[in-house]
């Protein structure tokens, strides 16, 4: 059993700033990490995703030069592989520097998967396969969340995407369903319109971005809509069925939607499974 003054399982936000912060205070810091070296932001939420829009802003500029006098930018499109290298090299730049950051003196750092023995003992299994027990008095759970996959019959084996997969857009479909009209889905239907997709946004709640206030999110409803996005409001996806290359969403109202893509965005939850 190795000794520690803290152990932080999970290399995000809040565990690599605590674990950087003691270790510089002169405390032994073991952190471990099994996926995501950064954590969630840098790896698949706020920086790709912001990469993206940055791209998909520069495409709505472009279209409308010539209301400013420039001409010439009519036919203008997206290169899909260098809109993923772009978006790749910000992040990979990210996990270097973090990787760096980590390799700092007074921290140990783990890539494995951990589990607690109990309240102040920690096993990790590493990459190679080898095992390390570890005691602190102190444990910080730090354990990031992952995209929510909703029971939603039929619509995964048809081929839906959460919203992690959709950053690897290896395609822009050229119709999109969105499940969910919180800000993740509502960011994704700004920057695929963008590019390109028809774009259908089925939200449960009265209106979109009902965490927010009605007047901010009405506003943004508006916009959407004047950009050609279709929004549903107080409806469910009740199931999926994938015909040729179209998939169908049957509603709770009984209404369907069909678009060559959906995407699920429908919150994200806790990695506590096997912890």
């Amino acid at each position: 059993m190795e000794n520690f003054d803290l152990i932080v399982v999970g290399g995000g936000k809040a565990g690599k700033s605590l674990a950087m912060n003691r270790a510089k205070q002169g405390w032994k810091v073991a952190l471990i990490e099994r996926q995501f070296i950064g954590g969630t932001c840098i790896n698949v939420a706020c920086i790709p995703t912001k990469s993206l829009v940055a791209s998909a802003r520069r495409l709505d500029e472009a279209r409308n030069d010539s209301v400013f006098g420039v001409e010439g930018t009519g036919s203008i499109h997206i290169d899909l592989e260098k809109l993923r290298a772009h978006k790749n090299g910000i992040v990979s730049a990210m996990i270097a520097a973090h990787e760096k950051f980590f390799a700092a003196p007074g921290i140990d750092f783990m890539r494995g998967s951990a589990r607690l023995l109990d309240a102040h003992s920690v096993e990790v299994v590493m990459e190679d396969g080898t095992t390390r027990q570890l005691h602190s008095d102190k444990v910080l759970l730090n354990l990031g969340t992952r995209p929510a996959h909703p029971p939603i019959p039929g619509l995964w084996e048809a081929g839906a995407w959460d919203s992690e997969d959709i950053l690897r857009l290896e395609e822009i479909p050229s119709s999109l369903a969105i499940i969910g009209g919180g800000y993740i889905g509502i960011e994704f239907a700004s920057m695929m319109t963008s590019f390109g997709s028809k774009v259908t946004v089925v939200a449960s709640g009265p209106h979109i971005l009902d965490r927010e206030d009605p007047d901010i999110a009405a506003i943004y409803e508006k916009s959407l809509q004047d950009r050609g996005v279709t929004i549903l409001t107080g409806v469910l996806a009740k199931s999926g069925s994938k015909q040729g290359n179209t998939i169908t969403v049957e509603l709770s109202d009984g209404s369907s939607v069909s678009a060559e893509k959906v995407l699920v965005a429908a919150g994200r939850i806790p990695n506590t499974k096997g912890i």
